[in-house]
Formats: structure tokens, C-alpha cells, sequence
């Protein structure tokens, strides 16, 4: 993915950090005031962010992750319910997807407040 790894060198080489690694990113703020249903509620996005799937450690062939795996400590791949920190701040995934190409993963952020 010589594209994104372009577009995170032009934005400065943003990086996140994830069970204490940190993991190179491109901002996206395109969908602001997007919002997410959790638990029934509405939850606001205040950014997303795109990540290579090559940064993850292994092949992720599929990006549905079962309820009982929410836990594994081995899961090498973000997933809605899990922290991050990007530029100082705690988040947390609202959800993170799979993009078109099947070569990137979308994290879609909120306000760990806002998800209870």
C-alpha cells in the first residue's frame, strides 16, 4: 500500500498507539458528526482513522471478530470496544472496518464517555 503509506508521510507520519505499539495512520475527519448506534444510542464520531492491515501483525482474511474474542489477549487487530490514543487523547473504537481494498482498516473514533 504504497498510497497510504504516501498519504501518512505528507500528513506528517501521524501515528496511534494500541496495546502499547504505536502504529503509523492517516487522519480522517470527512465524516464528521457522523454517528454510530451502541447500545441503542446514538454516538457521535469525531474521527476516523485509516490504518494499513499490513501494520498489524499477520493476515487478517476476515475482519468479523466474534463476541468471545473480544478478550483474547493474542488478537492482533483493532476492534470496536478496545482504547487507543491518538495525539494525547484516549479514544474509543466505535468500530473499525474493513475498507474497499481490502488493504486498509477503517477506525471510527469517539469519546470513551460517550459509548457508556
Amino acid at each position: 500500500m504504497a498510497d497510504l503509506q504516501f498519504i501518512e508521510a505528507e500528513l506528517g507520519g501521524q501515528t496511534f498507539i494500541w496495546k502499547d505499539q504505536e502504529f503509523p495512520c492517516s487522519p480522517s475527519s470527512a465524516d464528521e458528526g457522523e454517528s454510530i448506534e451502541i447500545g441503542g444510542r446514538l454516538v457521535p464520531i469525531d474521527l476516523k482513522l485509516i490504518v494499513r492491515l499490513e501494520t498489524f501483525l499477520g493476515e487478517i482474511p476476515d475482519f468479523e471478530v466474534k463476541e468471545e474474542e473480544l478478550n483474547d489477549p493474542d488478537l492482533q487487530r483493532p476492534i470496536a470496544g478496545q482504547h487507543l490514543v491518538f495525539r494525547g487523547v484516549e479514544r474509543e473504537i466505535a468500530s473499525a472496518k474493513l475498507g474497499p481494498s481490502r488493504a486498509h482498516v477503517v477506525l471510527a473514533l469517539t469519546d470513551p464517555n460517550n459509548a457508556r
